[in-house]
């Protein structure tokens, strides 16, 4: 498993938990999508789920965007 740290907004991360052997992947609290669906476009991993770690926007506004480029 690896972990790509992925600059969000002004302050904020987002985190994405993956695995190249398998090819899939877990966000952690998107905000901005295109850097995310970026990335893993990049390393052509399947999307597994997306977890939030409160419902602040800033930690999930990049929800819908992402989740419309994967059956999740």
């Amino acid at each position: 498993m690896e972990v790509k740290i992925i600059p969000q907004l002004v302050d904020n991360y987002s985190y994405i938990i993956f695995s190249q052997k398998n090819f899939r992947a877990l966000i952690v609290d998107p905000s901005e999508p295109e850097p995310i669906l970026s990335f893993l476009k990049e390393k052509n991993l399947s999307l597994e789920g997306i977890l939030i770690t409160h419902h602040h926007s800033d930690h999930t506004q990049g929800i819908e965007e992402i989740s419309e480029n994967f059956d999740t």
